[in-house]
């Protein structure tokens, strides 16, 4: 993942931090750059994924996970999968 800082300067340890921040968040969608940006004693931050997910929930195609509420991204992943679809 290449994290890319914007309006200053971060440490490694900080950059590393909203790395883990995210990739906790979410956990099934590889991030190919992550943008941080510096608005005084905020940080801004926006993801680039690797390619646009489109998932499969009950037999139906949805969206993007990165769309999806808190709500909808926990009713997914405490799914079980169907081991014929993959």
């Amino acid at each position: 993942m290449e994290i890319v800082v914007t309006n200053g300067v971060l440490s490694a340890e900080e950059k590393q931090h909203y790395a883990d921040y995210i990739a906790d968040k979410y956990p099934s969608v590889i991030i190919d750059k992550l943008y941080l940006t510096l608005d005084g004693d905020f940080v801004n931050i926006r993801v680039e994924p690797q390619k646009h997910i489109l998932t499969k929930m009950g037999g139906t195609l949805i969206s993007d996970p990165l769309t999806w509420n808190d709500a909808k991204r926990a009713e997914y992943f405490e799914t079980i999968p169907n081991h014929i679809d993959i």
